[in-house]
């Protein structure tokens, strides 16, 4: 069985190279993939033009797959609440959707809505991209962070709480790897494995063992040294550690922070979160209320708020979870990316797969939940579409012939 274990970890593994390219990311109500050429198509909610395909207004949503326009060299994408960002393989960036606050960052101080893709001003060596519900933050080469749009809790990180329609820096960081974004916070994580946080705090997501309305400047996460990834969520936090542990802090009205001892208290320190053990967890994803992890043999758990099915277990009683349950049905997951209600896993062929909150059309599945029934969701994954894969499974053949694979010419498998 232990080598079972082993063999299916490395196929998994050696799999996800085939998906090279591709990215999923979700907004409040819609969903996006960037496919392996470039382009991106998103589904669900677009009253604002998150979407990106020249349309926005009533009636305007879809709840299959349509194309952005003018996006052909994305390297990644991002989700804000009604706004959506892509990462082109230049390091500049585009943005689409609403722009309140200046969140889109062209600069446009009438904080227009924008149906297509506008260019954010002054960013040209980009690495990654967060979005929060009305702020955006990129990461550039420098290991240097700006931001842009709302910033009425600090949530741009410059010491102010003014809005701006165009990228600003964030101040002390320099060292920075990664980012993520939540409502109204932000963090990066540092070469060090340290993480500082700036933003809303009054539910505890910054994690400096305060609370406030806000915190302008970053500040340490307190305890966390190790750190090798970060996600955040509606109104807390989590950090993956390099011994595959997870810890978790800020809101928890959900137990959307995963604690072995289930309680609605929010914590203002990280957690240790339960049923995540040593070299399990490879990446977290972090949604409205709720959270998943994606586990080195390909599966999911998840736990927090299930209103809607957005755990995926498949329980229609929609019973909150304060410990990780499993998401039914996925076993080759390769990325997964979290909605406010809903959730998506990219698997090793390609698909998408989607659960939880559809009353917009964001599952992908061709169909909307009945907007009658206040919890109608998909308590199970359903089939969105399916990402061309850049390259076949035999672009690894001698690597996996030499780990006992059998290669086929449509499929790979493991020979036991």
């Amino acid at each position: 069985m232990e080598r079972r274990r082993v063999l299916r970890f490395l196929l998994v593994s050696l799999l996800s190279l085939c998906a090279e390219g591709a990215s999923i990311a979700l907004g409040e109500s819609h969903s996006c993939v960037s496919m392996t050429g470039g382009t991106v198509k998103c589904w669900g909610y677009n009253y604002y033009g998150q979407l990106g395909n020249g349309t926005l207004g009533s009636g305007t949503d879809s709840p299959t797959p349509v194309d952005v326009s003018g996006i052909t060299t994305a390297a990644s994408i991002a989700m804000g609440a009604f706004h959506s960002c892509a990462l082109l393989t230049g390091g500049t960036v585009k943005c689409w959707g609403r722009d309140t606050d200046g969140q889109l960052g062209n600069g446009d101080e009438t904080t227009a809505d924008s149906a297509t893709p506008v260019d954010v001003t002054g960013i040209t060596t980009a690495t990654s991209l967060a979005l929060g519900y009305i702020h955006s933050c990129a990461l550039l080469t420098d290991g240097t962070v700006k931001c842009w749009g709302y910033n009425d809790y600090g949530n741009l990180g410059d010491g102010t709480r003014t809005a701006s329609p165009t990228p600003v820096d964030v101040k002390d960081i320099t060292t920075a790897t990664s980012i993520a974004s939540g409502r109204h916070h932000a963090c990066a994580l540092l070469t060090d494995g340290t993480i500082k946080c700036w933003g809303h705090n009054a539910d505890g997501p910054i994690g400096n063992g305060v609370v406030s309305r806000e915190q302008t400047t970053p500040v340490a996460v307190t305890g966390i040294t190790t750190a090798t990834s970060i996600a955040a969520g509606g109104w807390h936090t989590c950090a993956l550690l390099t011994d595959g542990t997870m810890m978790c802090w800020g809101w928890n009205n959900k137990g959307q922070l995963g604690y072995e001892t289930p309680t609605d208290d929010d914590s203002r320190t990280p957690g240790i979160v339960s049923s995540i053990t040593t070299a399990t967890a490879t990446s977290i994803g972090l949604g409205g209320y709720h959270s998943c992890v994606l586990l080195t043999d390909g599966t999911v758990k998840c736990w927090g708020d299930d209103y809607y099915g957005q755990l995926g277990n498949g329980d229609e009683t929609t019973a909150d979870s304060a410990t990780p349950v499993d998401v039914s049905g996925i076993t080759t997951a390769t990325s997964i990316a979290l909605g406010h209600g809903h959730a998506c896993a990219l698997l090793t062929d390609g698909a998408v797969m989607c659960w939880g909150h559809n009353f917009y059309g964001q599952l992908g599945n061709g169909t909307k939940s009945d907007p009658m029934i206040n919890n109608a969701g998909e308590d199970t994954p359903v089939f969105a579409l399916r990402i061309e894969l850049r390259r076949p499974c035999t672009c690894c053949e001698s690597e996996m012939k030499s780990l006992g694979f059998s290669v086929g010419a449509e499929e790979c498998h493991v020979e036991l």
